[in-house]
Parts: C-alpha cells; structure tokens; sequence
C-alpha cells in the first residue's frame, strides 16, 4: 500500500508542473498569428466550408501559393470552385492530405502535386510547424488519427516554451511581405506583385533537382495509396501532378522521368495529370526559387493544369487565358545605395553569371587572409553574389563582412572556411540576399561551422522567421 501511495505521489509530483507549464503555455497570446504558417487556419475553412458545389483541391507545399491562380482555375472550369492547400514546406505532406481527405465527396477532384524533396515525400506528420500554423484554431488538431496525438503532446512543450519566451520579449514572429499572412489573398494565394526573376542567377544552385526514383520511399507511397483509396471512397477523383521547376535546375535523365513517372503509375495506377516534364519551365517565368513562379508564370503552370484537367474531364472548350512571355529579372534594377568600399577588389577573381558579376574565387596569394569586406564593384560593375566554393582554400579566415550590394550567396560558398568565426551581414531586409535553400551545410559544407551569422540588430527576428533565413537561425545573432 505505501508502495503505491509512493508511486501516486511521484506521478503527481511530474505530473503536476507539466500541467501547470502546458496551461501557462496554452493560455499565452498569439505569437505566429502574422507568419506565413499561420495561412493553414484560413486554408482549412474554405476547405470544409466548399459545400455548395465540386471543388478541385490542390495540395502541396508553397509552390501553389506562388503558383496557382484559382481565379483562372474557376473561369476555365466554372463547375468547379478551386481551393488552394498548399503552405510550406515544414509542414510536410500529411498534415494537408489528411485534411483534404476527409473533406472532398461526390465529384470532387484531388490534384497532388509535391514539390522534389525529401519533406514532402515523406509519411511522416510535421509536429511542432503544425502546431505553430494551428495557433490560432487549435481544434483542426482533432481532425488527425489518435496516434498522432503522443507526437503534438511531445512537440508541444518546445512550442508553449517558444511562446512563453516570445511573449515575455514581446516579439511576433513574422516577416516581410511575401512570406507573411498579410500576402495572402481569398484564395490562400499570395496576393503581392511578384513581378520579375529575382535570382541573380536565374536559379537556385544549390538545389537541383534530378528527380530520382531514391525520392520514392515505401513509406511515403504506401501512404498515398491509402490517400488516394479514401479520397475515390467518397466519390472523387484523386491526380498526381508535379510542381513547378525551373528548366535551368531540372538535370534529370530521360531515364530518370521514365522510371519516376513509372513508379508512380506502379504503385498508384493511372493517375498521373501532367508528366514531369510538363512543369518545368524556363527561367524567366520564376520569382526567388526553383518552385516559386512570378506573376508570368503562375499563369502559366495555371494554363497548364487547366488544359489537363480539361482533358481529364473530356472538356473540349477552348482555354481563354492567354499565357504572357516570361517576364524575366527586371530591366531596371534599383542602383546599390550602400557603403561604397573596394579596398579588396584586387584580392579577387570574377566571373560573369548570367549578366550579373559573381565573386569567383580568392586570389591565391590572399588565401592566407584573416579578414575580408566584400568589394561593391569590379572595373565599374556592381558585385552581387559569391560563387560556390569562392573562399575553398581560406582556411585562416575568421572575419568576413558581406555589404549590402552582395544579393546572392551560392551553395558552397563559404565551404572550407574551416577557421571563420563571424560572418557580417548589413542587408536589414532578409528578401535582398538569398542564402543556400539546402541550409547550413549547403553554405559552409558542413552541419557544424563555427561561425556566427551577424544581421543588423532589428532585423534579427525578421531573419529568423524568414521562409529562407529560419533555417540558419541558430546561427543568428544581432549586431
């Protein structure tokens, strides 16, 4: 007896602080409320709500928001109302078509289409982003399995902690336009002018994407057969289709394609809308990714779906909207207004991307260096990028600042770096330099530099919550 009472004393003992921390926790103020998660509560309402007529509901991560005019969908196909699910990419797949499933019936359509990587193809379900994109209605929480329970539980404790601490600051976590809730329209589809190609090489190079069959695990397809069974139980159709890809990162195979495209049909059956081809698309219909379209392209890949949805359905109207040219990078530039320091020109080689001048490597007898500030131009023309492995041999290198005319850090830039121990940053607006999207390793080679990444002081929590920049955020630091 007094061995249970013991055992029912210690239980209450951890017991007790934990539900006190988790009701301090739940009881604090919205803290993600204005990111660009916090779309998912706006996204699941027009999901559920769609009862008046079919819809078509595409899933993936944020390549529909940057891709996708439902407007276009609904015009071309107006027995249709057009519901866009795609988020982020943190959020994973499950967390959308576990939604999508269990609110489509008669007549719908479901239209997956991931973007290539590994997040997305994946049966596993996101924990603490979804716990951040539900903040504000944490019931659609209740739309998942009993099983997924224990993982929001365990998540939850780093959640209630971030926001306790946030609140304590009084710091929001949001960022600048696009990437916050503010861009979003009626739709769940970014609503700001996202007019040109904004990268300096006209694609992310550290992210290429070949498309093969390794992407496919058991696990993730398994998952989307059951998906697609639930979906066609309650009498609809269910399509697998790609994302967008910019023509200059796709370096998959012939053979690749074929046995991707294969594997799919293998598992899923006859369900692919458009081939992988389809979606790629030259560079001048891209915005600031590989996946993001500008205002060109989302007319495009619209066009795009639109005309094989048509066929899939055995609509032989003509599609009115005309597909504009790419629009490309924008023909004029804004001048670089900074600081003006080319005391290190002569310290480096250049090379010419894509029209625009790239730092291409450190002359050999500067390897040795200890510090470097970046020059802002070459024989009259701005610098505005750092090429991949640039700084290779820079193995005493500690200090390195970056001026506000640098928009562009390629993947391996700063890989071999073994020594650096500061990199300065003066961009107080996150969207003006693009880093690596593979994330720390695709910037110094490796999980673990030593290095700090120094931002100015008051944009340190807008880097932090950027969809680009959140990845090097233990990295951070204000200056």
């Amino acid at each position: 007896m007094k061995t249970g009472i013991k055992i029912l004393i210690g239980c209450l003992a951890f017991l007790l602080p934990v539900g006190v921390y988790t009701a301090v926790g739940a009881s604090q103020k919205p803290v993600y409320s204005q990111s660009f998660l916090a779309e998912l509560p706006e996204k699941y309402s027009r999901l559920v709500e769609a009862t008046d007529q079919k819809k078509i509901v595409f899933a993936a991560a944020s390549s529909l928001p940057f891709g996708l005019r439902s407007d276009i969908v609904e015009s071309e196909l107006p027995g249709y109302k057009s519901i866009n699910m795609g988020l982020y990419v943190p959020l994973k797949t499950k967390a959308t078509l576990d939604l999508v499933a269990k609110h489509v019936s008669k007549g719908d359509i479901v239209v997956f289409a991931p973007e290539p990587v590994s997040d997305l193809y994946t049966a596993e379900l996101a924990k603490e982003p979804l716990l951040e994109a539900t903040e504000t209605n944490p019931l659609i929480l209740k739309e998942y399995s009993e099983s997924d329970y224990e993982n929001f539980l365990a998540a939850s404790f780093g959640f209630h902690w971030n926001r306790i601490v946030a609140n304590a600051q009084g710091v929001t976590y949001t960022s600048t336009a696009p990437y916050n809730k503010a861009s979003f329209n009626g739709y769940g589809e970014i609503k700001v002018a996202t007019p040109y190609l904004t990268m300096t090489t006209g694609y992310d190079s550290s992210l290429l994407i070949d498309y093969s069959t390794s992407l496919l695990n058991p696990a993730f397809l398994t998952y989307i057969a059951n998906i697609k069974t639930r979906v066609e139980q309650a009498g609809a159709s269910f399509y697998y289709s790609f994302s967008p890809l910019d023509a200059l990162a796709f370096k998959g195979s012939d053979d690749n394609v074929q046995a991707f495209e294969g594997a799919i049909k293998e598992k899923l059956g006859d369900c692919l809308l458009t081939g992988i081809k389809d979606t790629v698309y030259e560079s001048g219909y891209f915005y600031d990714t590989n996946f993001h379209l500008n205002d060109t392209g989302k007319i495009k890949h619209s066009v795009t779906l639109v005309n094989a949805l048509k066929a899939k359905l055995g609509i032989t109207t003509p599609t009115a909207t005309v597909v504009p040219d790419p629009s490309g990078p924008d023909p004029s530039p804004k001048p670089y207004d900074g600081e003006t320091d080319n005391t290190y020109e002569p310290d480096f080689t250049y090379e010419d991307v894509r029209g625009k001048l790239f730092i291409a490597t450190v002359k050999a007898e500067y390897r040795n260096a200890e510090y470097f500030l970046l020059p802002t131009s070459h024989e009259g023309t701005t610098v505005v990028g750092v090429e991949g492995e640039a700084f290779l041999e820079c193995t005493k290198l500690r200090l390195l600042r970056i001026p506000r005319n640098i928009t562009s850090l390629q993947a391996d830039a700063l890989k071999g770096c073994t020594a650096l121990e500061r990199v300065e940053i003066y961009n107080s607006d996150p969207n003006t330099i693009a880093p690596p999207t593979g994330g720390v390793v695709s910037l110094f080679g490796t999980k673990t530099p030593k290095a700090k990444i120094y931002v100015p002081k008051d944009a340190l929590s807008v880097y932090k919550s950027h969809y680009f920049w959140n990845t090097y955020s233990d990295l951070l630091e204000g200056m």
